[in-house]
């Protein structure tokens, strides 16, 4: 692949490296109850694959059928998964599979990139009914006040594990809209062979206030909240995720 630039989210996803809190959803992934795991916005699997390599069963959904090709095609390198592993193309917030899972988790920010109102509510409220009531709905989250701070972008770089060179990342028009608490952004990543890929960012910030709402209407309470780092960095408003534990209520 040559230099040029191109917004292709299949393609840069599945590039990108597993995040650094891949073992903690692991872990999570291991004390299912049940030992299964439900993930919505499951892309193309980059942290569903060690989520099912530690639980017994995973169903992973997506709305996007290129992103759940992609994972078909990684899943062939893992057939040992391939009896364990189900693939749903659904919008998260209308699923319906009359199932109860052990663990239910939202990575990737999935609330954030949903900004009507009425679905990120039907999507948490789905979340809560594929889990059992022993289980847990674990969420991850903009960090809002992170969002709100006043920048037009910055630089950095992201270092993979093992061998692979560093990604540099850009990130540029940053804009954020106070009234509607909406930031657009352009998050542009330059990988070793020369590839440039842009990521085009449309999210809504959750205040705790919002996230509190949320969580009530649809039968769930935060019991655990973690900063970045979950396991060891608490909620702050620094770094830019926040990770965020819930039980059933009802």
């Amino acid at each position: 692949m040559g230099a040029d630039r191109m917004d292709n989210p299949v393609e840069l996803y599945r590039r990108l490296p597993v995040t650094e809190d891949v073992s903690w959803w692991a872990e999570l992934a291991a004390a299912s109850p049940d030992g299964r795991v439900l993930y919505l916005g499951c892309g193309t699997g980059r942290l569903a694959l060690p989520i099912a390599e530690a639980c017994d069963e995973l169903v992973a959904v997506d709305v996007d059928a290129a992103m759940l090709d992609a994972f078909r095609a990684r899943l062939v390198e893992h057939p040992f998964l391939s009896d364990t592993v189900q693939l749903v193309e659904a919008p998260a917030q209308k699923l319906e599979l009359g199932e109860e899972f052990g663990l239910v988790v939202m990575p990737s920010n999935l609330l954030n990139g949903i900004t009507d109102p009425g679905e990120r509510a039907d999507a948490l409220s789905a979340a809560a009914r594929h889990c059992r009531p022993d289980g847990r709905v674990v969420l991850q989250v903009l960090n809002p006040f992170w969002m709100a701070q006043p920048t037009t972008g910055g630089a950095g770089r992201i270092v993979p594990d093992g061998a692979h060179a560093p990604i540099e990342v850009e990130i540029r028009g940053v804009r954020f809209d106070a009234w509607a608490q909406r930031q657009t952004a352009t998050i542009r990543y330059r990988f070793e062979d020369g590839a440039v890929l842009d990521d085009q960012i449309d999210a809504i910030a959750l205040f705790p206030r919002e996230l509190r709402a949320l969580t009530y209407r649809a039968g769930l309470e935060i019991i655990e909240q973690w900063g970045s780092v979950p396991g060891a960095q608490p909620v702050s408003t620094d770094g830019g995720t926040w990770h965020l534990v819930c039980h059933r209520t009802g």
